[in-house]
């Protein structure tokens, strides 16, 4: 069967990562652990032959497929589809502050994620529209040929979820961690295949470091 393989990458860890605080489309850069986690995730992947790279283009997503491209005759492709969700006015502001300031609202985020809705922000059936239409088009695009993809960890849930028939009502029921690899499959015969999923193995030498909890 011809067909499309997809690496979805995270990008490394920055700054508001480590602090708990909401990123969405404000442009933070990775953190020094951030840098060295992208550079273990290039070097692992290193011998995957890619075809083109894509990214968000946002800093902290364009510095890993940066890192992804080492040694190779490629440049990561700034895709404005794939940049992370709109938080709108909670970017920039600590999980923990908008808990305690408005608490039914950060209730909604955790148990109805499908339902969450802030003035001058996404939606996550918005943002999954977006960047999902934007991966069905490179998909058929690049039939028989190897593609990454990096991007943030609402977007990958969110491709995950479309790419396998479910809602956004089971967003927290997939984990992504940073610099985590996610391998799909994509034939025009039989869609979307999620052949592995959140691989961390070439983060392993950080020690538990490396591992978040899903934020």
């Amino acid at each position: 069967m011809i067909q499309t393989t997809i690496f979805l990458i995270r990008h490394g860890e920055t700054r508001w990562n480590s602090e708990g605080i909401f990123r969405g489309q404000s442009d933070i850069p990775l953190n020094e652990r951030g840098l060295q986690q992208a550079r273990a995730t290039g070097e692992y992947l290193q011998a995957i032959d890619f075809d083109a790279i894509f990214c968000s283009p946002l800093s902290r997503a364009r510095q890993t497929a940066v890192a992804l491209c080492r040694d190779k005759m490629i440049q990561p492709q700034p895709v404005d589809a794939f940049i992370d969700i709109s938080f709108g006015p909670w970017e920039g502001q600590a999980y923990s502050k908008l808990e305690a300031l408005y608490p039914e609202a950060i209730k909604i985020w955790r148990e109805e994620p499908e339902n969450h809705q802030l003035e001058g922000a996404e939606t996550l059936d918005e943002a999954k529209s977006r960047a999902f239409d934007k991966l069905v088009r490179l998909a058929r695009v690049n039939i028989d040929k190897t593609i990454a993809i990096v991007t943030h960890r609402v977007i990958l849930k969110l491709l995950l979820l479309a790419a396998v028939g479910l809602s956004s009502s089971a967003f927290w029921k997939v984990k992504q961690d940073t610099c985590c690899i996610t391998l799909l499959e994509y034939s025009v015969a039989g869609g979307f295949i999620v052949v592995s999923l959140n691989e961390t193995c070439h983060l392993q030498s950080y020690g538990k470091r490396h591992m978040q909890t899903d934020f």
